[in-house]
């Protein structure tokens, strides 16, 4: 057989080519951790400014909560005077009925000084009430205020944490998994607990839900022939994928086994169904929208 000259120049050429897409791949993955390392940093700043933010309303709403029971305090107070000063009008009318027997004259005296000390009494009152309404106006718009502060800080808070609703999800169905081998394998992929806390949520965003996921499904889809999936572990599956903007790939029974798109997990004789699939024993995985698998299924295949 002839030796062709071209097939080495060929070979060379699809090489190089080759080596351009790794090296524009490995520069575009680069990018991407980037960006989400600077997006993780920015949303930590924006959460610990508003935890600050809350901190300082809070000390605010105290302090006009402090305000409103020193204007309480000096109603109290002001109370406390009149009836003091009613107990002292009604002395000063008892000396004037005892007076009246000694002379008109010297009553009508007493009778006009304690006119004027009520007047003066009740000028005192109406000033005491009219600083005491003003007080309380004071209270009730810092009260409003503060209140007001304390709703756009919710708002803000809530609105942070839509930015972490699909790793709230993720989190919320690994505690689902509680002493089982899946989220032993989550927890190896993620390299630590899963706490419902902000910080994981960061941190898992950084890691991707999807890569911790496929990752998950490897490790557990090894032992599957050997420690079958158990009801608490399926339960939660389809959140922790649609939590990862993932799909799960579950292949029904009777379908012919490709080895392009399948695992073979182990066999089982059966001749009536030969070569297909007689149980998924651990469901693959893909992004949401595509074609394509992160993780192929892992199946119980029928042998002859």
């Amino acid at each position: 057989m002839a030796h062709d000259p071209f097939a080495p120049a060929l070979r060379a050429e699809i090489e190089a080519l080759v080596a351009r897409y790794e090296a524009l791949a490995r520069s575009h993955q680069e990018a991407l951790a980037a960006a989400r390392e600077h997006e993780v940093a920015r949303l930590r700043q924006d959460l610990a400014t508003l935890l600050a933010d809350r901190e300082r309303t809070r000390i605010a709403e105290a302090d006009a909560r402090a305000q409103l029971r020193a204007s309480s305090d000096r109603c109290a107070l002001l109370e406390r005077e009149l009836a003091d000063a009613r107990r002292s009008l009604d002395q000063s009318a008892q000396r004037m009925e005892a007076l009246q027997v000694e002379g008109r004259a010297a009553a009508e005296r007493e009778r006009e000084e304690a006119r004027a000390a009520q007047a003066a009494l009740q000028s005192q009152l109406d000033e005491a009430r009219r600083l005491l309404e003003e007080a309380r106006a004071e209270a009730r718009q810092r009260l409003a205020q503060v209140e007001d502060a304390l709703r756009e800080v919710q708002q803000e808070a809530e609105s942070l944490s839509g930015a972490f609703a699909s790793e709230k999800s993720f989190v919320d169905a690994c505690l689902r998994l509680d002493g089982t081998p899946l989220l032993d394998a989550l927890r190896q992929a993620f390299g630590a607990d899963f706490t419902p806390s902000p910080a994981t949520y960061a941190a898992l965003k950084a890691r991707r839900p999807d890569s911790i996921l496929a990752a998950a499904f490897k490790e557990r889809g090894r032992l599957v022939a050997a420690a079958p999936l158990t009801s608490a572990e399926r339960a939660p599956l389809a959140q922790l994928a649609q939590a990862s903007g993932c799909e799960l790939i579950e292949p029904e029974h009777g379908v012919r086994f490709s080895s392009s798109s399948m695992d073979k997990a182990s066999t089982q004789p059966d001749p009536a169904e030969e070569g297909n699939v007689l149980a998924c024993l651990m469901p693959g995985l893909r992004l949401a929208g595509t074609d394509g698998a992160l993780v192929f299924p892992r199946v119980l295949v029928a042998s002859g």
